[in-house]
């Protein structure tokens, strides 16, 4: 099992240290607690597993941006069941500022941690989409390099187009809007979350229909997670 070296819902020490980030209004709102976001929990789990897969950074660990672990908090609040509120998100970001990194964080955290702690549905599904072929290489090429310079090696079974994790019988597979036939061969399959990189490239009658197919077959899951990430 691979889980953070911190505390489930402790908030990421560099976080708190460099910002300053305990101190603000938006910390104190009560949406944003420890105890009231599975962001904090994902936050920590991406910062103790995961590593950074480019430039000069390939191979450090995982520190997150102010940003990405605000933008964590918010996305994964709980309802007052214990549960994730939102079933939608959306995320517009200038270029170069590591959203794509943190999708391949995110991804392997639904996979591998959230069903442990009740905060994905069992046997998760994990979809990591993008417009063409590049951009789907991009997106679980990062996932993949993580899982391989990282502990996440030890419980992640690497294949060409997906992640296996054997352990909470999770998969993350990597999908193209361009790939011909593509929506068929994802009819009926029981998808937990999309994680859609740079959703303005979803062009066309088979990009809506990719898009579609996708939204769609979360649909039996109760905890499911739809992500579109694009460039500002």
């Amino acid at each position: 099992m691979v889980t953070a070296e911190a505390p489930v819902l402790e908030a990421p020490a560099s976080f708190l240290r460099s910002t300053g980030e305990d101190r603000t209004e938006w910390f104190q709102e009560d949406e944003h607690h420890l105890d009231r976001s599975a962001g904090w929990a994902a936050a920590a789990w991406i910062e103790a597993n995961c590593r950074l897969t480019s430039a000069k950074w390939a191979g450090e660990p995982f520190r997150l941006l102010p940003w990405q672990v605000r933008f964590l908090v918010e996305m994964l609040e709980l309802d007052a069941d214990g549960r994730r509120r939102y079933r939608w998100a959306y995320l517009s970001v200038a270029k170069k500022n590591g959203k794509t990194e943190l999708a391949a964080a995110l991804a392997l955290w639904l996979a591998i941690a959230a069903p442990e702690v009740g905060l994905a549905d069992p046997s998760p599904r994990i979809i990591m989409a993008a417009g063409n072929d590049d951009q789907a290489d991009l997106c679980f090429t990062a996932a993949r390099t993580m899982v391989e310079r990282g502990p996440l090696a030890d419980v992640v079974e690497v294949y060409e187009s997906e992640l296996v994790v054997p352990s909470v019988d999770a998969r993350i597979s990597r999908v193209s809007a361009a790939a011909r036939k593509q929506s068929s061969n994802l009819d009926g399959k029981n998808v937990s979350a999309v994680i859609a990189d740079e959703l303005h490239v979803f062009e066309g009658n088979r990009g809506e229909l990719v898009w579609g197919t996708l939204a769609r077959g979360t649909g039996a899951r109760e905890q499911p997670l739809v992500l579109a990430i694009t460039t500002a």
